[in-house]
């Protein structure tokens, strides 16, 4: 990859220009443009309080060189800032030498002098701007970006060491291109670094993309993922075809080798198990805006993904931890903790199956109510269904509907399983699992959780089945829902597994986009 400097990528001089007005009629539009900026404010302002990260400070530190790194602590990098800065020792690791000629070995470790660079942090910009219609959100993301790329030249430093990280970098500066797409802080210059930026991460991950696919894990599902980004949102650019056909095909066949048919993912981590699944939604969410979807297997595939971490979710939205932890979180939405993975897996199984975990309680005054939780109780297979229950609650609210509650539909409990010995577990003090929304898909469901059954195997793994029966359907059978009468146990005896008994209390409701 030669160390040529930005304007000798991508559109450049009049061609640019032409380059600029096609790409903002023709490109594809994400559903970040078609929300209702009204609608989701008051959500943005509530989600924040509660993660206690209020947009407003957040955005207020970013303007003035505080940067979050990890997810957790505030870092002060200055302004401009010193973007190849250890996030951990405070030393400035920046280089002159080309990206090849630098190595990651040593006692300090390279992710800190990274971490800044993936623009997680843009995320923030662009819901602040959807809370207060601030228009200096985006012109801060921007002068951000573009002091980022003078003193990061292509290919030159540490943040051209790592494919992957370009990728995600990419992820996160498409993201935010498109919710500023219509901003007066979006002037061609600025969309024509932004294409710039596109056509060289996407060299970038062609120049080793064999060694990326050679690990089997998240390196190459997220190479092929960038490659698919640069392609379906800058169709304009002169290889874009290829990069998303290419890219296309590899993420095809990355995830039907690296996750199991039952979910599992072949890097042994619950974090990078939650990237695989926000990596996964953003390439559906690519693939919808551009009138497609992912091939039905991959589908599935990141469905049984999103139903193995679901089933190690707590009611909090807490995992237990296992395996490496870096801190990586892709596209930061809903303002929630990072040891919360609702967020994710809410948004993958939106995607993918087209249901809701519960609302947040800060969604109980702006859509359906809660639907409480009936005392659990262990039911035998002998024992008869229950009766359905009421109509769903009102949408409703004192000052009348919210705008983006979806139309309510009369629901009934699902009958419980009659030909299956299950166990049902109730949900922490009598009310249904809380979850934060995420923005990228807005619908709502409300349903009962239950417990998983977790069943110990040797080398310190574990394999979970999950024998939860569909929301919409209840549990009619052995062949429907997986259950067994019995789940051996390694030690021994028995363990009688979960059911799922769900109240579906809004209709799910299909994005126009």
């Amino acid at each position: 990859m030669p160390a040529r400097p930005w304007p000798a990528w991508g559109p450049s001089g009049a061609e640019g220009d032409a380059f600029v007005r096609e790409w903002l009629a023709a490109s594809p539009r994400l559903p970040v443009l078609l929300q209702r900026r009204e609608a989701l404010a008051p959500l943005l302002e509530a989600w924040s309080v509660e993660a206690g990260h209020p947009l407003a400070a957040e955005a207020s530190a970013l303007a003035h060189g505080r940067f979050r790194a990890f997810s957790d602590r505030l870092v002060d990098l200055g302004s401009p800032p010193r973007w190849s800065q250890d996030v951990l020792d405070g030393a400035d690791r920046a280089s002159a030498r080309h990206a090849t000629r630098l190595g990651d070995a040593g006692v300090h470790d390279v992710k800190a002098a990274w971490e800044v660079s993936r623009f997680t942090w843009s995320a923030t910009l662009v819901r602040a701007r959807l809370l207060d219609g601030d228009e200096r959100h985006a012109e801060l993301f921007w002068r951000l970006l573009e002091d980022w790329a003078k003193a990061n030249p292509p290919n030159v430093g540490r943040q051209w060491m790592c494919a992957q990280e370009a990728s995600l970098r990419l992820i996160a500066v498409a993201f935010a291109t498109q919710a500023f797409r219509d901003s007066s802080a979006s002037t061609r210059p600025r969309l024509r670094l932004a294409a710039r930026l596109a056509d060289v991460t996407a060299r970038r991950i062609l120049a080793d993309f064999d060694y990326a696919l050679s690990q089997r894990n998240n390196h190459g599902v997220s190479g092929a993922v960038g490659l698919l980004t640069a392609g379906t949102l800058w169709p304009g650019l002169r290889d874009a075809a290829r990069w998303r056909r290419l890219g296309l095909e590899t993420l095809c066949r990355e995830t039907l080798a690296l996750v199991a048919p039952d979910g599992g993912f072949s890097q042994h981590s619950s974090n990078y198990h939650r990237l695989l699944l926000r990596l996964l939604s953003w390439a559906e969410v690519m693939e919808r805006a551009a009138g497609r979807t992912l091939p039905p297997a991959v589908r599935r595939r990141a469905l049984a993904a999103t139903r193995f971490l679901q089933a190690l979710m707590e009611s909090d939205g807490t995992v237990h931890r296992y395996g490496a932890d870096d801190g990586a979180e892709l596209l930061p939405l809903s303002g929630c903790r990072y040891e919360d993975f609702r967020p994710a897996v809410g948004t993958a199984l939106a995607l993918f199956a087209g249901e809701r975990l519960p609302a947040g309680p800060w969604m109980r005054t702006r859509s359906c109510s809660p639907v409480r939780a009936r005392p659990a109780r262990r039911r035998s297979s002998r024992s008869r269904p229950t009766s359905p229950g009421p109509a769903s609650p009102s949408c409703a609210t004192p000052a009348g509907p919210h705008p983006s509650a979806p139309p309510c539909a009369s629901a009934t409990v699902p009958r419980r399983p009659t030909s299956c010995t299950c166990r049902s577990v109730g949900t922490a003090n009598g009310s249904p699992m809380t979850s934060a929304a995420d923005p990228i898909a807005p619908a709502i469901l409300m349903a009962r959780s239950r417990t998983p059954v977790i069943i110990p195997r040797s080398r310190s793994t574990a394999r979970i089945r999950c024998v939860a029966s569909a929301a919409s359907s209840g549990c009619p059978g052995r062949r429907a829902c997986g259950a067994t009468p019995t789940v051996p146990s390694p030690r021994g005896g028995a363990t009688p597994p979960a059911s799922v008994a769900s109240v579906v209390c809004c209709a799910f409701r299909r994005a126009s986009w």
